[in-house]
Parts: C-alpha cells; sequence; structure tokens
C-alpha cells in the first residue's frame, strides 16, 4: 500500500471516499423557497450539512460509522458546534425535514440522543454519475441502433468513454484499488460490467478499503483487481466492526 493510499485510509487525506466539493444550484439557492423558507443562518446550516455529507465515506448520509451494519448518528451538540451564532438546532432539522431536504433517524436515545441524517435527492443532485446517465441513454436511443447492434458493442463500452470528474470510469476504479496487479485482465472484466455494476463495485470499494482483513499483512489479502470484479465481490458483506468512522 503507497503512502498517498494510507493517508487516504485513515483519514488525513478527506479526498478518499469523498467529496472535495459539492454542488450548489445557483438559481434555486438565489431564487428558489429555500431562500424564503430560512433564516440567514438556517440557509448556512444547510450549506454545512451539505459540505458534511460530501465529506462523510456514506455518501449524503451524515453519521458517524457504522456498528453491526447499523448506522451510528451525531449528538445534536456536533451540530450546533457548526455555528458560532446560536442556532436551535432540532426545530432547524424539523424544518428541513418537513420541506423535504432530509430524512432525520434518531438512532440512539440513551445516554444521549443520537441522530443521523440522509440528505434527500442526494444521488440526483450530487452524483455526477446520475447527472451524466440521461445523457448517455439519449445518446444511444438516437444513434444507429442497428450499427450499434453490428458492431457488437455495448452500454458499458460506451460508458468507458465517458469522463467522469476528469478521468475515465476505469481509471477512477484502478486509481481507487489498493493492489496494482494485473490491469490488463481487470480492465477486461470491467468492460463486461452494466453501467449500474461498475458504479456499484466503485462505491462497494470504499468501503472494503476501510475492512481490517485488507489492512493486515501490508495487504496480502486484497484480491487482484480481475479478482474482485469477475467474481462481484463488492457483493459480499465486508467484516463486522470493520469501518474507519468519518
Amino acid at each position: 500500500m503507497t503512502e498517498n493510499l494510507a493517508r487516504e485510509v485513515t483519514g488525513v487525506n478527506p479526498k478518499f471516499g469523498r467529496r472535495s466539493w459539492v454542488k450548489l444550484w445557483v438559481n434555486e439557492w438565489l431564487d428558489g423557497t429555500t431562500r424564503f423558507e430560512m433564516a440567514d443562518i438556517q440557509r448556512a446550516f444547510w450549506i454545512d450539512l451539505l459540505a458534511l455529507a460530501g465529506r462523510s465515506r456514506f455518501p449524503g448520509r451524515i453519521c458517524a460509522g457504522q456498528t453491526d451494519g447499523n448506522f451510528v448518528g451525531y449528538p445534536l451538540n456536533k451540530f450546533q458546534s457548526l455555528m458560532a451564532e446560536p442556532i436551535d438546532v432540532e426545530q432547524t432539522l424539523n424544518l428541513f425535514e418537513r420541506t423535504g431536504k432530509i430524512k432525520l433517524t434518531v438512532t440512539a436515545d440513551t445516554p444521549t440522543k443520537l441522530v443521523m441524517l440522509e440528505l434527500l435527492n442526494w444521488d440526483k443532485y450530487q452524483s455526477e454519475y446520475q447527472r451524466q446517465k440521461p445523457y448517455r441513454k439519449r445518446g444511444l436511443q438516437e444513434g444507429d441502433q442497428q450499427s450499434y447492434t453490428q458492431s457488437n458493442k455495448t452500454e458499458v463500452e460506451v460508458d468507458t468513454d465517458v469522463e467522469v470528474e476528469g478521468e475515465k470510469p476505469f481509471d477512477v476504479f484502478w486509481n481507487l484499488y489498493p493492489r496494482k496487479v494485473g490491469k490488463k485482465p481487470a480492465k477486461a472484466c470491467w468492460h463486461k460490467l452494466k453501467i449500474e455494476e461498475k458504479a456499484l463495485a466503485v462505491e462497494r470499494l470504499k468501503l472494503w478499503m476501510q475492512a481490517d482483513q485488507w489492512h493486515r499483512e501490508d495487504g496480502k489479502f486484497i484480491p487482484h483487481a480481475s479478482t474482485y470484479l469477475q467474481q462481484r465481490r463488492w457483493e459480499d458483506e465486508p467484516w463486522k466492526n470493520a469501518f474507519i468512522c468519518p
């Protein structure tokens, strides 16, 4: 495991498994209901929640981590500490839930109330893959279907030519994968996957890279990338209690 990757896995580098930026839809922000439904401090609080959800290892969710497959929330004072000015956190979160911005889940009541926030429509507005998906489909429908079939191309192969945040999808996967062995067979396996499978393979990889077993004996138990893809290892459940909290 390289030094850079080690920094990413331990969370020193916030880019690993997280976003270094989030999108803000300027027209809606300046002219939409958010501006008129919320006080200035509540809108500032909402931006901080967007940033927290982007930094989370569980995209779109704000939580302390997972235990036995269940999300563990944060205490309310965690959210209060975001703001320099006093804010009624519980009232504001209830407002966000009523206006369809979040789903709030209480993960514990005692000894301290813990809440997990899921930002609704996160994939729709923040996922680059989801943003590009309708354009890919439209391009396929408008293309010459007969020629497309005769050339024996697939939607997966078309997808490999689409850049995601400056990188081709396979390169995103390969750059993340901690064991750089067998790039050619891994790429061949990658091309056989459907678009949705690729997205899941990458997202689940970010979780597997936090698993304790993948860090033992200098990564001895990390499978080759081609094995991970061919055997659909992303569908397996990582070991319990093996995650590093965000």
